[in-house]
């Protein structure tokens, strides 16, 4: 998965940007699926899409942010 910080890297990052090719065989789909982050889950806040062109290899993109 590559990471890619967006924004002012001082202190740390704010924003965070990773995408990764993976290898699923329980997912046979072709299309877009996107699911929002717990907000539960501490000062970061994230939504995940997975991108399917080729089935059982979705394309995963995740987008963080720090609500700091």
């Amino acid at each position: 998965m590559i990471h890619i910080p967006i924004g002012s890297r001082w202190p740390y990052p704010k924003k965070m940007l990773s995408i990764g090719l993976e290898f699923k065989p329980q997912d046979l789909w072709v299309g877009a699926f996107w699911k929002r982050g717990d907000k539960a889950a501490g000062s970061w806040q994230n939504v995940n899409v997975w991108v399917c062109l080729v089935p059982a290899l979705p394309i995963h993109v995740t987008y963080e942010w720090s609500v700091l």
